[in-house]
């Protein structure tokens, strides 16, 4: 099931659209938003990278990011290399 929504802000009305397919193939998103020029908002799904182009940036979700976050905050903090997670993180930026 692939879930698509237009951007809230652009309209009194946003539209949900469910998209059934038998597959999480990333090719059925691409077939769908084929036409699509904007900043899109995806998950770190693979399936989304194929998408991405001059006319259509890809931008995460915060949710996902934070989670990651969260989860490193719960390990030992003896096992990482602090300079190694801040350089990674300067990537990220």
């Amino acid at each position: 099931m692939w879930l698509y929504q237009s951007g809230g802000h652009e309209s009194e009305h946003p539209i949900v659209l469910h998209d059934y397919q038998s597959t999480w193939a990333g090719a059925h998103a691409e077939s769908f938003l084929r036409a699509f020029s904007g900043h899109l908002q995806v998950d770190g799904y693979a399936g989304y990278h194929a998408l991405a182009s001059d006319d259509c940036i890809l931008v995460g979700c915060m949710a996902h990011a934070r989670r990651k976050f969260d989860e490193a905050l719960k390990l030992d903090v003896q096992v990482f290399d602090i300079e190694k997670v801040k350089s990674g993180i300067l990537r990220l930026l």
